[in-house]
């Protein structure tokens, strides 16, 4: 699967994700970091990527037009270590969140994930 890790997101995730076999794009390493939401929905819309994200500001007119494949919004308290988040986000992807993210805005707290379809 693909994915567009969000700047917010721990570098913890991007590496989980890589080990598991998925292609990540992540604009800390492209020169991207600060971008603007539309060149970013831009990418994952074009490369069918499923977005990752902490950002509740994401554009949501532009995420309706553009559509990626998929965005999964990681909400945390603050308090939460980035490694916790990594744990998190790892007990999701072993439950199979991550095929269901297809299509979908997922909500994902601890202990719970929301599916919406686009």
């Amino acid at each position: 699967m693909r994915f567009l890790l969000d700047e917010c997101m721990p570098i913890y995730i991007r590496t989980l994700l890589r080990e598991r076999g998925h292609e990540v794009f992540d604009p800390r390493e492209v020169g991207m970091r600060g971008a603007d939401d539309e060149p970013l929905l831009e990418i994952a819309a074009r490369e069918r990527r499923i977005i990752v994200t902490r950002d509740m500001d994401f554009n949501l007119i532009l995420l309706q037009r553009l559509r990626p494949a998929g965005v999964i919004l990681v909400r945390y308290p603050e308090t939460l270590s980035p490694r916790t988040v990594t744990h998190l986000f790892e007990a999701f992807m072993n439950t199979g969140g991550l095929e269901r993210a297809l299509g979908n805005i997922v909500v994902l707290t601890p202990g719970r994930a929301r599916f919406r379809p686009f």
